[in-house]
């Protein structure tokens, strides 16, 4: 699965990677301006514009959590 994140209408497309089709379509309330992935634990750490982190369960696909932060975050790495 491809995760791509549309900063202008405020979602995410997860996409076929074989197909390049978008298989499901997840409205935001915010914009992302980053990603980062944790394979291990199948979760999407999208660093959003109002001051949040929200984890994305790529089985669920919802946002399970979310994690304040300082303004903004725009860098992220998952060690």
């Amino acid at each position: 699965m491809l995760i791509v994140t549309n900063y202008g209408e405020r979602s995410l497309s997860l996409v076929n990677p074989d197909t390049l089709e978008e298989t499901d379509h997840v409205p935001m309330s915010a914009r992302a301006i980053a990603l980062s992935f944790d394979h291990a634990r199948g979760i999407a750490f999208v660093l959003q514009d109002d001051d949040r982190v929200g984890l994305f369960d790529t089985q669920t696909r919802r946002f399970e959590a979310y994690i304040r932060t300082q303004r903004e975050p725009d860098v992220s790495k998952v060690i």
